[in-house]
């Protein structure tokens, strides 16, 4: 596993240190092996290096989407198309109102030419999105400071 500096940043290998001292402290950690999968892949391009410790972080939490997903993301790096979609399946069926994980479905089906499939989720993506827009938190209104006008109608210029 090449982490020397060249390959990223100073925080992306600290982060991978503090990881790795997360598993010598509490080797069933699955987030932990889930992080270092996803630095590998995504910061070292060393996705087959990320597959044995998010096949390890499936086994411990089988019942959680985040290890799907990822092992799903690292076999899509891989070309592993059906691979991928099977556990990408699971993690949509574990969270059914993921727009992050149907979007990754969605790819997945798409690249192994599940034309069928694909416009499937990509009417479940589209549902998913319209509510998320429909039910995005709005922006507070700015504070008026002292000495400015109370009036929040436009000004008209003269």
């Amino acid at each position: 596993m090449d982490i020397s500096p060249e390959c990223g940043d100073d925080w992306v290998l600290l982060g991978l240190s503090e990881f790795h001292e997360e598993l010598t402290i509490s080797p069933d950690h699955s987030m932990a092996r889930l992080q270092i999968a996803l630095l590998m892949m995504q910061h070292f391009n060393q996705p087959q290096e990320a597959l044995a410790l998010t096949r390890a972080a499936v086994k411990l939490e089988p019942e959680s989407f985040a290890p799907h997903w990822v092992l799903g993301r690292i076999l899509l790096k891989l070309n592993q198309a059906d691979a991928a979609i099977r556990e990408l399946e699971v993690a949509a069926k574990l969270a059914p109102d993921s727009v992050p994980i149907h979007h990754t479905l969605l790819n997945a089906y798409n690249k192994a030419k599940r034309k069928e499939d694909a416009a499937r989720v990509e009417e479940i993506l589209q549902r998913l999105q319209a509510f998320e827009a429909a039910h995005k938190p709005r922006a507070e209104p700015a504070r008026i400071e002292a000495g400015e006008s109370d009036n929040l109608a436009p000004s008209l210029p003269p």
